[in-house]
């Protein structure tokens, strides 16, 4: 009887030793997932491109069309469709109840905020909080432009600066004719202040703008040379005038960045409802080897990362690390208030 007692003590015991060891040894054990990992996302992803600024060279949308191209390589069965949009056409097709996975935008994006959901990728401080409401990134930077001033070195002073760009003077005298260019000539659009850029340079005087002047229309009459002494132009003048000088087609220009100010900004935001690639797509298109190709298409980097050595490009690209960037969240008026602060 005693031995029986002994041998049931003894299997007790070793039943609680087994069922201990067993619960010590699951705990080291990787945990088993609730459901099967989520497979890549099959199925097209729709991108609207809403341009509302000069590009640099090249067509921004094919660039965009060749980095979804990579993208997809990745992610087998997805396919990126890109449509270029105006911000008017874009706020029509919401109107119609059509909808974008991935929206590249550009201009005001309050009308777009109640559709969107957080996405988080690293980029530059100063760009990254103009995305920002309350502290959460919904749009996130992806390319910039500058704005800036340009003349012929022959009409300014050598030791000109952009800060003296309203008091520029000359005379032009052809034949019997002669007559006095006005200081800048500038051209617009109904989403950027490049006047901003220039009062964030310092520059003091009046100046009547005609807001009615395209920005190619601004161009074209600098290059005619009977408007005015300098040109207060974008990222593309930059390239134009470039291109104009090597083919000797215009006098040597003085090159007057103003990059203390930029709201040439392009931006990427995900719709509330779109699949989860669409987050991984806008970490892919910030990331250095995509931003390395803007070069390709003269726009710069929402990175530290330099891309350029040319000299002008690489300047800017220096400068605009400090530019401010207003928030593209911002109602116009609250913009219009932040622009008169900078300009005081």
């Amino acid at each position: 009887m005693k031995g029986f007692v002994k041998k049931q003590a003894f299997a007790a015991a070793l039943f609680v030793f087994s069922v201990t060891a067993v619960f010590c040894l699951l705990s080291f054990l990787p945990d088993v997932p609730a459901k099967s990992p989520e497979k890549h996302y099959g199925g097209v992803v729709e991108l609207w491109n809403v341009e509302t600024f000069e590009g640099g060279s090249g067509s921004r949308t094919a660039w965009l069309t060749r980095q979804a191209a990579a993208f997809e390589r990745e992610h087998e069965g997805l396919f990126v469709h890109v449509t270029t949009l105006s911000a008017e056409q874009a706020a029509q097709k919401l109107k119609e109840g059509e909808r974008f996975d991935v929206l590249c935008f550009s201009g005001s994006g309050e009308n777009y905020l109640p559709l969107l959901r957080p996405v988080n990728a690293a980029v530059r401080s100063n760009v990254e909080a103009s995305g920002t409401v309350r502290g959460v990134q919904y749009a996130l930077p992806l390319y910039c432009g500058i704005y800036a001033l340009f003349a012929r070195q022959s009409q300014i002073s050598p030791n000109a600066a952009a800060a003296d760009a309203l008091g520029f003077s000359y005379t032009v005298r052809t034949g019997r004719h002669q007559y006095v260019l006005q200081p800048v000539v500038c051209g617009f659009t109904p989403y950027n202040s490049p006047l901003s850029a220039l009062a964030a340079a310092g520059a003091k005087g009046n100046f009547a703008p005609n807001y009615s002047v395209t920005q190619y229309a601004a161009y074209q009459a600098f290059v005619e040379g009977k408007t005015a002494v300098a040109l207060l132009g974008t990222q593309r003048d930059l390239y134009r005038l470039s291109q104009r000088e090597r083919q000797g087609r215009i006098e040597s220009l003085a090159f007057f960045p103003l990059c203390g100010y930029t709201d040439l900004v392009q931006y990427l935001s995900v719709h509330a409802d779109a699949p989860a690639c669409c987050d991984c797509f806008a970490e892919f298109m910030v990331s250095e080897k995509v931003q390395q190709s803007l070069a390709d298409i003269s726009l710069f980097s929402v990175l530290d990362e330099a891309i350029y050595t040319d000299q002008r490009y690489a300047e800017a690209e220096k400068l605009l690390k400090n530019a401010y960037v207003p928030n593209v969240f911002f109602p116009s008026s609250l913009r219009e208030e932040a622009l008169k602060e900078l300009s005081s």
